[in-house]
Formats: structure tokens, sequence, C-alpha cells
């Protein structure tokens, strides 16, 4: 079975980006993508076969970053957040994440070892920082 993660970014070109370089060095993966929180919190819910979710804290509201995060792990999902806000996490939130990333100091294939750590179940848990 092919594993399926989740891709969330309000910034198209961030998102096209983010979702080329893990087909590039994560060949596999059926990767699906959302631009904002309502269509993450869709996706989550439609996809009871989601592994991981990998999502950008800002988006147009301040809160949509945690609420895809929380709407996640609440179904046992994996959560890699990559941000170049993620001082703004919650430490209720950031702790339960598989890694919490700053997008600034993350190139892909650091973000692609990440992934796949989550799907090994390898790796530890919270900030990365």
């Amino acid at each position: 079975m092919t594993d399926k993660i989740l891709v969330v970014d309000d910034t198209k070109l961030v998102l096209d980006t983010v979702v080329r370089g893990l087909e590039h060095f994560c060949e596999g993966l059926k990767i699906l993508q959302a631009g904002t929180r309502k269509q993450a919190l869709a996706v989550i819910a439609e996809n009871d076969d989601l592994k991981v979710v990998v999502t950008d804290l800002c988006m147009p509201h301040s809160s949509d970053g945690e609420a895809v995060a929380g709407a996640a792990l609440e179904k046992g999902i994996k959560v890699i957040v990559l941000s170049s806000s993620v001082r703004n996490l919650s430490e209720e939130v950031g702790e339960r994440c598989f890694r919490v990333l700053d997008k600034l100091d993350t190139d892909i294939k650091d973000l692609a070892r990440v992934v796949k750590e989550a799907l090994d179940n390898h790796g530890g848990m919270g900030m990365d920082m």
C-alpha cells in the first residue's frame, strides 16, 4: 500500500515546491495538497489512511495551522509543522507533533528525511529548532 500524506500551505508557490520536492526525494508517496484550513480539514476527515500531515502555521487566520495540526493529531496522524513562525505554536500542540521545523532553516532534503522518519516510525517528537 502506498503511504499517503497531506501538505498544507496557503502560499501556492511554497505548496507546489514542497510537493514537487517530496515527490522527488520520497518516491512512491501519494501526496495530497490543501491551500486552506477548510480544505485541509476536509482532506483529514475524508482520508482515514493519511499517515503524515506537513503543515504551515501562518495562514490567513492565526490559528489555522494549529487547527489543522490538532485535527490530524486527534486522528492519530503524525504532524510535521513547517513554518517560519514556529515560535507561535502552542506548547501543547508542539509537544504532540512528530517534528516542528523552521521553514527558513529547512531544505527539501531535510524535510524529506523527516517525512521518511515519520513514515518509518523513527525519530524524535517535538520541536527541532
